[in-house]
């Protein structure tokens, strides 16, 4: 069957003067999407079920989809003649449908396989001194505590089994910004 999934994407989270969950996210057409504050790239939107883990992590249930696939009845009876000639009762059309998962495929996010403990503490690196210079200029309350819970995070959960992980970028490339962690659960889970 399908597997099922999410993604975490580790950002920075806080509330900002309107009550929302963080500068992090814009609005469009009243659906709140994900932005990285580093690359710029839009990684997720409240179109999905969103779950915030230790006020540092984004958990998004994904699912795998069809993506392509179109049933086409031309109307045409290859047992009265109708059609190409010599097409039989039984002849099927190639589907063209793939199974994609439905973030990745909705936010063109750039698969980048697994890392390693060595390649995950280079991005992790990079990625949180550029969310804490931004922190402590504009939310400096948050700074401290965002670096305790994200370092926590990385380390107890991301550098125990990074295997498990699947990593993926926005659509700009940019492994300096956020990456959308993978992991499958299977199809019951959340």
């Amino acid at each position: 069957g399908d597997r099922g999934g999410f993604a975490g994407v580790l950002g920075r989270m806080g509330a900002s003067s309107r009550g929302s969950m963080a500068p992090l996210m814009r609005l469009r057409g009243g659906m709140m999407i994900y932005k990285d504050i580093v690359s710029g790239d839009e990684m997720l939107s409240d179109s999905f079920p969103i779950e915030v883990l230790d006020d540092v992590m984004l958990k998004v249930t994904t699912k795998v989809i069809n993506k392509g696939a179109v049933d086409v009845d031309i109307g045409a009876n290859a047992a009265a003649g109708d059609g190409e000639a010599g097409a039989g009762e039984d002849e099927t059309v190639e589907d063209t449908a793939v199974k994609v998962n439905d973030v990745v495929d909705a936010f063109n996010l750039q698969s980048m396989g697994a890392f390693d403990k060595k390649g995950i503490l280079s991005w992790v690196k990079g990625y949180l001194k550029a969310i804490k210079e931004r922190l402590d200029k504009e939310s400096p309350e948050r700074s401290a505590l965002f670096q305790e819970k994200s370092q926590k995070w990385v380390k107890e959960v991301l550098l125990k089994n990074p295997a498990d992980f699947e990593f993926f970028s926005g659509p700009s490339f940019n492994t300096e910004g956020a990456l959308a962690m993978f992991v499958y659960e299977g199809e019951s889970h959340n």
